[in-house]
């Protein structure tokens, strides 16, 4: 299983350009940390007036 990953990684750095891939990851990496940002924003932004009228009642 480990060498099949490894021969599958060595194939496909091989099939296709550096520049390339690279750019295909900094984009796929940019677009999953920037949902993450959304989301977390997201989750801040309705937790905290919970939160504020938790620290109030207490």
């Amino acid at each position: 299983m480990i060498y099949m990953l490894k021969s599958f990684g060595s194939h496909l750095s091989n099939s296709c350009h550096e520049q390339a891939c690279n750019g295909i990851f900094m984009f796929i990496g940019f677009s999953i940390s920037y949902c993450f940002l959304l989301l977390l924003q997201l989750l801040v932004q309705l937790k905290l007036p919970f939160n504020l009228r938790i620290n109030i009642w207490y």
